[in-house]
């Protein structure tokens, strides 16, 4: 215990510039920190997805691979990248949405935005960690819909979005930290 005390010691002397003559204060950090019981999880999870680094537009459907904003890796799948909604957007016919790099931190609340493109309604389902979150959401106006789910999921964490129906447009995707534990 005296050894992890005094590393920590060294390594908060360093950090804030405190010099070994004012002990008293550096012991209180020290005891401040030890005492402390709750677990504390950090959040590193907050992101976007604005789909500006997509392949080049296509209007041909196929699966789309990209790394995109947050250095996080997606693939979309019978999908086409020559349409916009805010700025460039994903369109999905019936396949889905997914980061194939894990986020990390867990997320809190996931939000985007959707629309119907061409004719025809769909159907949009969101899943985290491979379960559901949210209600079935029905595609029906060609008007550029926000959506927000509180998901609360802590860890690593995939988000998939899958379009059945007709086409789908989505842009602005993004997510908070999850405060869960």
């Amino acid at each position: 215990m005296f050894k992890k005390r005094f590393l920590l010691a060294l390594a908060v002397a360093g950090i804030t510039g405190l010099s070994f003559g004012n002990l008293n204060t550096l012991k209180g950090l020290v005891s401040a920190e030890s005492t402390t019981t709750a677990t504390t999880v950090e959040c590193t999870g907050g992101g976007s997805e604005s789909f500006t680094d997509m392949p080049a537009n296509s209007s041909t459907y196929a699966t789309q691979s990209w790394t995109g904003d947050n250095g996080v890796a997606w693939q979309a799948t019978d999908a086409r990248t020559d349409q916009t909604l805010t700025d460039r957007a994903i369109a999905i016919r019936t396949g889905s949405l997914t980061n194939t790099s894990t986020i990390s931190g867990g997320i809190g609340t996931l939000t985007f935005n959707y629309a119907r493109v061409f004719t025809g309604n769909s159907t949009l389902k969101v899943f985290v960690n491979d379960v559901q979150v949210g209600a079935d959401i029905d595609v029906t106006s060609d008007v550029s819909t926000p959506y927000s789910v509180a998901v609360d999921v802590s860890g690593d964490v995939t988000i998939r979005i899958e379009n059945s129906g007709n086409r789908t447009i989505i842009d602005d995707l993004a997510w908070d930290c999850s405060d869960a534990p």
